[in-house]
């Protein structure tokens, strides 16, 4: 997690993101370093900030990209989510300015990476440790939730970690409010493997088991080192979703194979909700890991 250094001024050094946000918004602020990923609209590098010596990440956002109808629209509204977003299972943004030829999202800067990388790395991971990070992305959604928001993009490619595993939910260019609950969504977003089959019918959606779709889909790659759904023929790939054709590996534990059959349920007013999540001996195995590790107690998120 990102701290300060000592230092003889100790009050200097109470909060980061105050000290950040008093020096001025220029990018002369920073030392850049090398890319560490690249999208459609642009490019993430790694950076340290000079007065303070601490290392973030950039998001580069090229105004140039920005051709589509509506990108423009959806860019500032990313800006204006991620802004008012503080949860500790949520990446942070330090600060936001722009010049004549970006935008620029300074964030948090997690050690280890994006989980997709991390599963990668060891083929698929533990029980215990799957439940550990399980039980912290449902906390961050569940605070997204709370505050009228959707994800839609959840992917492990999304979900950042830090060195002491602290999940960190990031990329909130396909995130939305909502009014409530009853709101129903048109925009059919995210990649087909990851997407609920509501999304992918072209239906309108409720916000909330979208993100819950994702969910099951993260937990199953962390258990099982593979996707659920894949094909290489994209028509062949969206008709297994819709139709909820997947099978898990022989050494898939019932509990397991029982969480994922209630929330990769093509009904979305059937799919499993978070505070029935919450109940489940999965989260609540992550829970109680999590609290081991770090030997602290407190209430649901709090670190």
């Amino acid at each position: 997690m990102i701290s300060f250094k000592s230092s003889s001024d100790k009050s200097k050094a109470k909060s980061k993101v105050k000290e950040i946000a008093k020096i001025p918004s220029k990018l002369d602020s920073y030392k850049i370093e090398e890319t560490i990923g690249e999208g459609t609209y642009g490019k993430v590098k790694l950076a340290t900030h000079i007065k303070l010596n601490e290392k973030v990440a950039i998001k580069f956002i090229d105004k140039k990209k920005l051709t589509n109808k509506g990108d423009d629209e959806r860019m500032k509204n990313e800006i204006s989510i991620i802004t008012q977003l503080n949860h500790p299972n949520i990446l942070k943004a330090f600060e936001v300015f722009e010049d004549e030829t970006n935008y620029y999202i300074v964030m948090e800067r997690p050690i280890r990476g994006d989980l997709f990388n991390y599963i990668c790395s060891k083929g698929r991971l533990s029980m215990d440790e799957a439940c550990f990070i399980f039980y912290q992305i449902v906390n961050g959604i569940q605070y997204l939730h709370n505050n009228k928001i959707v994800h839609r993009d959840m992917k492990p490619e999304n979900i950042m970690l830090t060195q002491d595993m602290i999940v960190k939910i990031g990329d909130f260019g396909l995130s939305k409010y909502y009014k409530s609950e009853e709101v129903k969504l048109k925009t059919n977003c995210g990649s087909p493997c990851y997407s609920a089959p509501e999304v992918l019918r072209g239906n309108r959606y409720k916000p909330k088991p979208v993100d819950i779709w994702g969910l099951g889909i993260i937990l199953y790659c962390m258990i099982c080192g593979e996707l659920p759904f894949e094909d290489d023929k994209e028509d062949i790939l969206i008709r297994k979703v819709t139709l909820c054709k997947y099978t898990c590996p022989l050494f898939v534990t019932d509990i397991f194979k029982n969480l994922f059959k209630k929330i990769l349920c093509p009904n979305p007013k059937e799919r499993i909700t978070i505070e029935q999540i919450k109940m489940n001996c999965i989260y609540n195995i992550g829970r109680s890991n999590f609290y081991k590790y770090f030997k602290i107690y407190g209430d649901d998120g709090d670190m």
